[in-house]
């Protein structure tokens, strides 16, 4: 009996893995932005098919992009949070979609 209910668990969640992710009002992106409006790089991995450097450099010096720089002190690096509004996001994922 306890591997009847194990299996049927396993299937419940393959289903759910199989269910298709929802698209944000038409933009292609798979998930709202949570901070109003803007993302993070690691959001948009899965979205883009890339991993977070790559969305960075993507982004970098797009206009709307901001990018907050907490100075780093003497022998530590910066850390940088990039912020990605939703519009600039929908707007470079649909460019790069048309390219294909």
């Amino acid at each position: 009996m306890l591997d009847r209910e194990i299996l049927q668990a396993r299937q419940d969640t393959m289903r759910q893995r199989m269910q298709p992710t929802p698209v944000v009002s038409g933009s292609g992106l798979t998930k709202p932005p949570k901070r109003r409006g803007y993302y993070t790089p690691p959001e948009l991995q899965t979205d883009f098919g890339f991993c977070a450097d790559k969305i960075r450099k993507i982004f970098r010096g797009k206009p709307g992009v901001r990018e907050l720089v907490q100075p780093g002190r003497r022998g530590k690096r910066r850390y940088r949070t990039m912020l990605i509004p939703h519009a600039v996001a929908a707007e470079q994922l649909a460019a790069m979609t048309n390219m294909q």
